[in-house]
């Protein structure tokens, strides 16, 4: 019993000591409401002209949060590719942007291939994935920006550093480019291609 008793006060201790020094530890102050800007994107990226504002399926999204969005359609003459950009500022802990339905426009589909492709030193490693929906094909790429490895993002969120005086200052945001496949053997060339021109001229509008 006295050992039982022992014990009981040590944890007695232990907690009256932890909550003696909570009293003492200054509070972290309440993130700014807002960190990050609208998202803007010019209506002519070179040949490509603006088209359409697609409507978001936020059922498909759930719960995949997003601080700003821009869902963008450019043509250059018959050909299309739709662009998404997410931002996240970090501020909610309990939800976040990453989320393999980046990888998605609307809806999964059949994947039919998936592959990490190199897009250049500027953006790096992205994943490109080809998807059947019965009727169309599709080719969409997409990348993220100011995402840190797997185990210090579990890190932040387990903390709630993003939410303290250690959050990172700058927004995570992930960008996906997404065009048709025709059903023709050259047909992934050809989207390939048309995203790769469109990037190009992506990359020079600074975004």
């Amino acid at each position: 019993v006295q050992h039982k008793q022992g014990k009981l006060y040590v944890l007695v201790c232990m907690f009256a000591g932890l909550f003696a020094a909570s009293l003492t530890i200054p509070k972290w102050p309440a993130p700014p409401v807002k960190t990050y800007s609208a998202i803007s994107l010019a209506n002519e990226l070179g040949e490509w002209q603006f088209t359409a504002s697609p409507p978001i399926n936020h059922s498909f999204i759930g719960s995949v949060r997003y601080s700003s969005r821009l869902y963008r359609d450019y043509s250059r003459n018959k050909e299309r590719v739709s662009i998404f950009i997410g931002t996240d500022d970090r501020l909610r802990r309990h939800r976040s942007f990453l989320s393999d339905k980046n990888g998605y426009q609307d809806e999964i589909g059949l994947e039919l291939e998936r592959s990490v492709i190199d897009l250049g030193s500027d953006i790096g490693q992205a994943v490109a994935i080809v998807t059947d929906h019965g009727t169309r094909r599709m080719l969409t790429y997409f990348w993220y920006e100011g995402v840190d490895s797997t185990a210090r993002e579990i890190i932040y969120a387990m903390l709630a550093l993003d939410q303290s005086p250690f959050r990172r200052k700058n927004p995570a945001r992930v960008t996906r480019l997404a065009t048709y496949v025709e059903l023709t053997p050259d047909g992934r060339m050809h989207a390939h291609n048309r995203l790769h021109d469109f990037l190009k001229e992506f990359k020079s509008s600074g975004k």
